[in-house]
């Protein structure tokens, strides 16, 4: 299966992008388009990193909402994470990014 760890950055970052120009139509469709790719990713490791991706793009906009979402989406797939040192790093991401709300 191919990744969409590519275009989840794109559409992520391309939405952040949009949304500092004022273009927040933009923003919030690339942002949508990034969150279904997440979604469809089936490999818990992949969906962190999607994840970790949005919240660094979402972090320019300083969209509290979108963030709040995205920390919470990581919280629910920590128990589908049987790696400890991949639920290390996904509290890790959660608790940097909780921070930054």
């Amino acid at each position: 299966m191919v990744t969409n760890l590519p275009k989840v950055a794109a559409y992520s970052y391309f939405g952040a992008a949009s949304g500092l120009v004022g273009n927040n139509e933009k923003s919030d469709t690339a942002i949508s388009q990034a969150k279904q790719l997440t979604r469809k990713i089936d490999n818990p490791l992949e969906q962190l990193t999607a994840l970790t991706i949005m919240l660094d793009a979402q972090n320019d906009l300083m969209n509290e909402a979108q963030q709040k979402e995205s920390v919470q989406h990581i919280i629910d797939i920590i128990d589908l994470t049987q790696n400890a040192e991949n639920k290390i790093w996904a509290l890790t991401v959660t608790a940097i990014a909780s921070s930054e709300l």
